[in-house]
């Protein structure tokens, strides 16, 4: 017995000293075993509408390790089908496909390089449609996170950065300054250069913009815009007060992907409907339908997708929800207090209430959108922005402390503390969060509350943020020619 476990000890002691080269290595299958045994290719045996719906239950990265098992492997899982379902879950299927371009980076380090294929690789095809998309867009995030960018100064002075151009606004009309090529401006000239711009709205080649009772919608053709339409709403001879200051806007602009609506605040009691591709008129909506005969007081306009929500007081306060596919109100919640300002989502909706314009902190309700339940009551600041994203994320403030709160699922909420005053904030790539704090930007990692970047060190006046960009305007200084930077990550 005492040899038999001496033995066993030496064969041990003998496998633990064995050189490196002669230990037995992990095994890798190769293309000749698996034509060999017939049952390990499953490919080969069924058809490729079979193998789609197979692959498609798998995620980004089993995806990419299932491409090396073979050159059968990778030319199934080289499909537009199954990867426009990755772009789909991480909602980028709609979003413009990423021009080489369009890009503001110059390190080559950088800079998004395609597939560049070994001569030993030349029977790989190129990656389809939605792979090359997918892939553009992860590499794109990937820059957001690592802090790969290129910071550029501007010397344009913009009072609006929308749908990839920096707009501002002068007596004599607005410049537009597509933010690839800032040399090469487009002016638009106002209608009336007598009176003052409102609003400024763009909806992919259409720039819209408000003067007076008018709605003017210019298109764009290459570096330039020509007028497309023109909207003028009617003047009633009996206008109904409501409560409106003399350099607040004569019109309420809101466009989504269904329409226009218009609502004329000096008599607010109806909206206009009309297609904002081509400006045909589709519909008035008197609102006395829905609010009695007496003209109540209205607050906030806000609209999304088939959707239009509007506040307004009558003895008591009322948020209402229109569906403009049904014609008719489908939702109509009572509040408390006076609703100062409307944040709207695809499943909810939530509002400011305040006593009065004078207290700082307010009431911050939130409702679903399907049946006008409450969800939620909280406390926040009234000059503090809220948001709602896509996946029914809460993001609200107070003091110096910022709430992530789940709306469906509140396993993952978290805060944290920021030092310096928040004066707006943007959601970008579903997780993370860009602060302007006054002095300098901050990049916010919202799954786990933690701090990935700070920009800049400047006095900062307003910032815009897309997929791309984060553009900067900088408090007015006269000794400097920088009106702005332009933060790009592609």
């Amino acid at each position: 017995m005492l040899a038999t476990v001496r033995m066993e000890y030496t064969a041990s002691a003998v496998k633990k000293d064995t050189a490196p080269s002669l230990r037995k290595r992990k095994h890798k299958t190769n293309p000749s075993e698996i034509k060999d045994n017939p049952g390990m290719d499953f490919i080969s045996n069924l058809p490729i509408e079979i193998l789609e719906e197979i692959f498609l239950y798998l995620g980004s990265d089993d995806l990419v390790r299932c491409s090396y098992v073979s050159l059968q492997w990778r030319e199934v899982i080289n499909s537009n089908k199954i990867w426009s379902v990755q772009c789909s879950r991480d909602r980028i299927l709609q979003k413009e496909y990423l021009q080489s371009s369009w890009s503001l980076i110059s390190n080559p380090v950088k800079v998004y390089r395609d597939h560049v294929f070994d001569p030993e690789a030349t029977r790989l095809t190129v990656p389809c449609h939605w792979r090359s998309h997918y892939n553009r867009y992860k590499f794109l995030e990937r820059n957001w996170r690592k802090g790969n960018y290129s910071l550029i100064r501007t010397k344009v002075d913009a009072q609006h950065y929308i749908g990839g151009l920096l707009i501002s606004v002068d007596i004599l009309g607005l410049t537009a300054y597509s933010i690839q090529l800032l040399n090469y401006p487009m002016y638009i000239k106002k209608m009336d250069t007598s009176k003052d711009v409102d609003a400024v709205s763009v909806k992919g080649n259409l720039l819209f913009y408000t003067q007076d009772r008018h709605l003017i919608c210019m298109k764009r053709f290459n570096l330039s815009f020509t007028k497309h339409y023109e909207i003028t709403v009617p003047t009633y001879l009996k206008q109904h007060s409501n409560h409106r200051s003399p350099t607040e806007s004569t019109l309420a602009l809101k466009i989504t992907d269904k329409f226009l609506v218009i609502q004329d605040l000096t008599n607010a009691c109806f909206l206009y409907f009309y297609d904002y591709k081509t400006g045909e008129f589709l519909r008035k909506v008197n609102l006395h339908t829905y609010t009695g005969n007496p003209c109540p007081q209205f607050t906030c306009l806000e609209a999304f997708d088939d959707k239009v929500f509007v506040a307004f007081s009558l003895h008591q306060h009322y948020i209402m929800i229109y569906d403009f596919k049904t014609d008719k109100v489908d939702v109509k919640v009572e509040t408390s207090l006076r609703s100062s300002e409307l944040v709207v989502s695809k499943n909810f909706f939530c509002s400011k209430l305040t006593v009065n314009q004078l207290e700082k902190s307010c009431e911050l309700h939130v409702w679903s959108v399907h049946n006008g339940e409450e969800v939620d009551l909280l406390c926040t600041n009234r000059h503090l922005p809220v948001l709602l994203t896509a996946d029914d994320k809460l993001i609200y403030s107070e003091h110096y402390t910022v709430y992530v709160r789940g709306l469906v699922n509140s396993n993952n909420d978290v805060e944290f503390t920021v030092e310096g005053r928040l004066q707006s904030m943007e959601p970008i790539w579903g997780n993370l969060l860009v602060l302007n704090l006054g002095f300098s930007l901050q990049l916010w990692d919202l799954s786990s509350g933690q701090k990935l970047h700070t920009y800049l060190r400047e006095s900062i006046e307003d910032m815009w943020v897309d997929d791309r960009h984060i553009v900067v305007k900088l408090t007015s200084r006269p000794w400097s020619t920088t009106a702005g930077y332009i933060i790009g990550f592609w």
